[in-house]
């Protein structure tokens, strides 16, 4: 789940819908880019800053999912906050899903259709089918 805020409400609101009919829990994913290569004179403080931040994803992760886990009670939720590339993340977290829903900005131009390059790999390699909510 790359928004939070406004901006992930539609596509909570799907994904909870969606759950709560098949009777499936909803895994809520946070991909982190890694910080890359440190000199090793700064990897401890590197290490420190970067949980630190991952601390703070799962804070405002958990933050987004509270009013939808109220909503819908009987829907279990599993958070995961991971390092590594979005797509990399998210078709390790999909691997035994039974549907992946991503989000899509809209644009303003109507003659455009536009997926960002997380969205358009999800379409191609997720094992799963992949619902596409667009959002503000």
């Amino acid at each position: 789940m790359k928004e939070t805020g406004p901006a992930a409400e539609p596509l909570l609101e799907f994904a909870f819908t969606a759950a709560d009919s098949r009777g499936a829990r909803v895994r809520a994913v946070r991909a982190l880019q890694p910080f890359g290569t440190v000199a090793p004179v700064r990897a401890m403080a590197a290490g420190h800053a970067y949980s630190r931040h991952e601390a703070e994803e799962h804070a405002r992760l958990t933050a987004a999912l509270a009013p939808w886990r109220e909503k819908f009670p009987q829907v279990p939720v599993v958070e995961q906050v991971a390092a590594g590339p979005a797509t990399a993340v998210l078709l390790y977290a999909a691997e035994h899903s039974e549907l992946t829903v991503l989000g899509r900005e809209r644009h303003p131009s109507h003659l455009t259709w536009k997926l960002g390059p997380v969205t358009h790999a999800a379409l191609h390699h997720m094992p799963c089918p992949v619902a596409v909510v667009p959002h503000d």
